[in-house]
């Protein structure tokens, strides 16, 4: 009897601390949610806004504008819907605060959010907000209300109303391989950065511009980069597992830092046709082994690959370069010998 008395107190403790502790959880992260707000009001109304809240959404205007701009999200909210409008004003923009800027962004540094849905008069999305979202390891969908006349969502995929570009893909999507709809002629700014589920992307030959970041810091290793791609821009593939790359011909210039820190990158294969390989577009790829370099490249140096500068020893890379014997990059890789890159003939 007395050893049920005591084991009666025990569960009755455990029972009270648990209730205790989860009480603490929920005050404190109303406290969080409260000091964040406050630090977001006050970075606000020093520029001389107005701030506001509603539903899942931090706001702010100016006397002089009708339509309101989204300038944070609730971090605990799984399913955030954007309003059409707040106290009569259309929500039109939806653009977060840099976080340098200030030092929370009104709860958008640690959204939790499933999935995103945009309303009938939204028609702006800065890149600062696909920059700042790249904390968001659980969105798996975007939606969009169907009488907006800027986007559309398919598949949870965000695009642009007509689907010529791909504007985000949801960075927790369960999918291993995508296939970029035929029809989409441009990749945006940050459109799969930080996507950690997709692994590989079928291109449509479609598709003529690839922006500033659109593949960085992805799990993406296997790509097929459009015949028809004219325009990819610096850093583009940063930081990406693509481990296998072949550049198109209609691609006249490997941009600055483009394939620059991918840790699995072996091989790249450039076509006949391009013509310069910017600085660092290959900076720190530890495991690229070979490279194959066409007569028409005629506008590239070391830097390229290694780092140059005359205050280090210069970088030691295990890097063969398979180019032409008369070539503009037989020629220049000959003389790499002291970054340990080797140049061998290529016949095709």
């Amino acid at each position: 009897m007395r050893t049920k008395k005591i084991w009666n107190a025990v569960w009755t403790f455990v029972f009270c601390l648990a209730s205790l502790i989860v009480f603490t959880e929920k005050a404190h992260a109303a406290e969080t949610d409260s000091q964040r707000a406050g630090t977001l009001r006050a970075y606000i109304e020093n520029q001389g806004l107005f701030y506001g809240e509603y539903k899942d959404c931090m706001y702010t205007y100016t006397n002089q504008e009708k339509e309101i701009k989204i300038i944070g999200l609730n971090e605990n909210a799984e399913n955030i819907k954007i309003p059409n409008k707040i106290n009569g004003k259309k929500v039109t923009i939806l653009d977060l605060i840099p976080k340098n800027e200030v030092i929370s962004l009104g709860g958008s540094l640690n959204l939790k959010a499933k999935s995103i849905t945009l309303s009938r008069y939204m028609n702006k999305i800065t890149d600062s907000f696909f920059y700042y979202f790249d904390i968001t390891p659980k969105l798996e969908a975007y939606h969009v209300s169907s009488d907006n006349p800027k986007f559309m969502a398919k598949d949870g995929v965000l695009f642009s109303k007509h689907g010529r570009t791909l504007i985000s893909f949801p960075e927790h999507k369960k999918m291993k391989t995508y296939q970029i709809p035929s029809g989409v002629t441009k990749i945006a700014s940050y459109a799969f950065k930080d996507c950690r589920k997709v692994q590989n992307i079928v291109m449509p030959d479609t598709v003529k511009i690839i922006k500033h970041r659109a593949f960085c810091d992805s799990s993406i290793h296997k790509i097929n980069l459009s015949r028809n791609l004219e325009m990819m821009e610096e850093s583009a593939f940063e930081g990406s597992d693509i481990t296998e790359i072949t550049i198109p011909s209609k691609l006249k210039e490997i941009p600055k830092s483009c394939f620059c820190y991918c840790k699995k990158l072996k091989k790249v294969t450039i076509q006949q046709g391009v013509k310069k390989i910017v600085y660092h577009a290959f900076l720190d790829c530890p495991k690229l082994r070979t490279i194959i370099i066409p007569p028409s490249v005629t506008d590239f140096d070391e830097g390229a690959f290694v780092y140059i500068s005359s205050h280090f020893k210069p970088e030691i890379i295990n890097l063969t370069i398979y180019a032409k014997e008369r070539s503009f990059a037989y020629k220049e890789a000959s003389k790499w010998g002291e970054h340990g890159i080797k140049v061998k003939k290529w016949n095709s």
